[in-house]
């Protein structure tokens, strides 16, 4: 099976902002953490990296 990649950031509640899958966890990150830094360089929200994996089923 293959697996994608999403990067998110993580508000202390749980909620997350998704920002978009990814083919390697190595390019989610480097999206995650841009990501990241965007975030609280122009907000003061409270946010973690977060990079999850799926599987991709073919049916």
């Amino acid at each position: 099976m293959k697996k994608i990649y999403i990067a998110m950031a993580e508000f202390t509640d749980g909620n997350r902002i998704f920002e978009r899958a990814y083919s390697t966890r190595e390019a989610a990150e480097q999206a995650c953490d841009k990501m990241i830094k965007d975030i609280r360089e122009n907000t003061d929200w409270d946010v973690a990296p977060i990079v999850e994996d799926l599987e991709l089923v073919d049916e």
